[in-house]
């Protein structure tokens, strides 16, 4: 099975952005507008989306051919090239196929042992964690989002609702090295988030996955997969709307998804809010 390093996108991040890098830590964690980084997220088909800006590096011209991958309708790949970017949409496998076609495409080399801070993190770790919380009767997906940051960094941001680590307690990372790097995770509004330098993307993703599997041991609680089979899930603020085709209604965030319901979405009762749930 191929694999991919997300050791390698901090890499190239760190090689083809350095002339728009900064060293001041004090930045926004919130997605620059407008965008023109390097980003990943799943979408609700279910799968994986990545954007590449390429502006004003060394691929800016660069020629990336077209893909169109339908193996199945859960093994699907697609890859292009857009106004100076690479992007790439897929399945909830397939996050490594598109990082793995990018690669190859541009056929970068690292030489530099400077560029090996972080330890191995494979992607099919994402995709596997994906695939164990995406709730496969629901039209809604766990969001996932990765990006970089006034080009000093990355945030990294997964929504914990519906999952084993939904009302978990998280203990704050705060991580300040000699050497540059450092990374801070915390967990707030049911949000896990973490934001840190060029080369700790793989610390703060390696940092979540290992509690959410920790959640996952130590939880009583039933799984998501029990939960869904119930015929009810909640989804918050940032919940996609939903049209309910029999009451004819818009419902945006917080919805309940419920099988007993006439077109299978309504607004919540107050005891079905989560602990603490504020709108």
């Amino acid at each position: 099975m191929t694999s991919y390093d997300l050791n390698e996108l901090q890499k190239w991040y760190y090689l083809h952005y350095q002339s728009k890098l900064f060293s001041n830590k004090s930045f926004s964690i919130e997605k620059p507008d407008p965008f023109d980084g390097i980003e990943l997220h799943t979408i609700g088909n279910p799968g994986w989306f990545v954007k590449i800006n390429l502006n004003k590096t060394v691929f800016e011209n660069h020629s990336f051919a077209s893909n169109e991958i339908d193996r199945t309708e859960d093994d699907w790949c697609y890859t292009y090239p857009k106004n100076h970017t690479f992007e790439g949409a897929g399945g909830i496998h397939n996050l490594t196929e598109i990082l793995t076609t990018f690669q190859q495409s541009i056929g970068t080399q690292y030489e530099n042992n400077e560029l090996t801070q972080s330890q191995r993190l494979d992607t099919t770790r994402l995709e596997n964690w994906y695939a164990q919380v995406q709730n496969p009767e629901w039209d809604e997906s766990i969001y996932l989002t990765i990006y970089s940051v006034a080009n000093q960094g990355w945030v990294f941001k997964v929504e914990t609702i519906d999952t084993p680590c939904e009302d978990r307690d998280f203990p704050e990372v705060n991580i300040d090295r000699l050497n540059g790097s450092w990374y801070h995770c915390f967990v707030a509004d049911w949000h896990f988030v973490g934001f840190g330098g060029v080369f700790n993307l793989v610390d703060m993703v390696r940092t979540y996955l290992d509690w959410a599997d920790q959640c996952k041991r130590d939880t009583s609680e039933p799984s998501n997969e029990l939960r869904w089979t119930t015929g009810v899930a909640f989804h918050g603020d940032d919940a996609k709307t939903h049209f309910n085709k029999v009451t004819k209604e818009y419902l945006p965030g917080p919805h309940m998804h419920d099988r007993a319901t006439p077109g299978g979405t309504r607004i919540p009762e107050p005891e079905e809010l989560p602990a603490g749930y504020t709108s």
